[in-house]
Parts: structure tokens; C-alpha cells; sequence
């Protein structure tokens, strides 16, 4: 959910001149010739569809190029209605290709606590690609998920991860391994082969 006020729209060449864009990205066969950036000020964003929203975020300007990204200007972190921080960077969310980003987000959960962590994926390159899930939790403990994963066949991608998960039955938290195999058919299908310890 988005919400701001003056809204300009311009072709790139426009956006780069006039310092919307520091720089044209790389242009890609499947771009259109005249692609046009849209820069949106004073902006508040959210994913929370409560009609006052939990959190949110607020930025004086967000630019949005069109199938890649969208940069959310060092937007400020809002808790109900009070500024927690000044997020140091540009958030950037990802419209095309995952593109690498880091967001602090915060939960509430009954059993364990309030709690502040980051996530969202850090790209490695030709290595491959990483998401990144880690939270502490105010009962003093804390969770991670990471995952990482290679493409090394066309749809073909080898990819391990690990949970440090919480388990409210057993009240123990532990590293939980899984590691295998990741087929996505060109038709939607998607095909999992993998081995997994201690699973929850």
C-alpha cells in the first residue's frame, strides 16, 4: 500500500539530466526505447492492510523504474505513530530480477516476545544468491533463516539452508539444516528433491 503527493513521470534521459538517477541502468533487449521514471514525493508505504497500519515506512521521494526497481529515498521506520529510525540507506524493492536489499522489520509473537531483525537478499555474484531472515526476540533469544542458492543448469539450481527456529512444543531452538535440489519447469511446475535434519 502506497499513498504521497506530487507524482512526475519522464522519460530516463530526463531523470538522468535533472539528477532523479545518478546513472542510466543497464539496458536490456527486453526494455522499452523509451522507458519512463517515475518519481513520487513524500511517500508512506506499508504491507500492513490494517486501516491504521501497524508499521510503515515514509520517504520524501521514491523513484520507480519501471520492470526493475522501485528506490525508496533513506525512508524513516514508523512504528504505530512513532519514528523509530532513519533507515542510513535507500531501500531498494525489487520490481524484476532480485536485486540486493537488507530491510529491519519488526513482530510480536505471543510465546516469544517483540522482535527486530532484517531480511531480504544479499547477491553474491556468480557465486549465487543469498536470503537472509534474522530476528531477536525481547525474551531474549533470537532466529535466523538463511538460504542460499545457485543456478547451475538453465531452471536447474542447487541450494542449501538453515532455520535456527523456535519450537513451542519441545521449547528448544536449534539449527535445522536442508540442503538438495530446485527444478522450475518453463510451464510453472516446480520440482523439489532435497534432505533435511530435524526438521520441524
Amino acid at each position: 500500500f502506497m499513498q504521497g503527493n506530487d507524482v512526475r513521470v519522464m522519460p530516463m534521459e530526463d531523470a538522468v539530466k535533472f539528477g532523479v538517477l545518478k546513472s542510466r541502468p543497464k539496458k536490456k533487449k527486453t526494455d522499452a526505447e523509451d522507458e519512463q521514471i517515475t518519481e513520487w514525493l513524500n511517500v508512506t508505504t506499508t504491507t500492513c492492510d490494517f486501516e491504521k497500519p501497524h508499521y510503515r515506512l515514509k520517504s520524501k521521494k521514491v523513484v520507480i523504474i519501471p520492470n526493475k526497481k522501485m528506490i525508496i529515498r533513506r525512508p524513516r521506520v514508523y512504528i504505530g505513530e512513532k519514528c523509530i529510525f532513519t533507515y542510513p540507506f535507500d531501500y531498494v524493492a525489487r520490481l524484476g530480477p532480485r536485486e540486493q536489499s537488507l530491510l529491519p522489520y519488526f513482530a510480536y509473537d505471543s510465546n516469544k516476545g517483540m522482535g527486530g531483525g532484517l531480511k531480504g537478499y544479499v547477491d553474491l555474484g556468480t557465486v549465487g544468491e543469498l536470503k537472509v531472515n534474522a530476528i531477536y526476540w525481547s525474551d531474549n533469544m533470537w532466529e535466523a533463516r538463511l538460504h542460499f542458492r545457485r543456478e547451475i543448469l538453465q531452471d536447474l539450481s542447487v541450494f542449501m539452508e538453515s532455520n535456527r527456529l523456535y519450537d513451542s512444543d519441545s521449547k528448544e531452538i536449534m539449527w535445522r539444516p536442508k540442503w538438495g535440489l530446485e527444478y522450475n519447469a518453463p510451464n510453472g511446475w516446480r520440482g523439489v528433491l532435497y534432505q533435511a535434519q530435524r526438521e520441524l
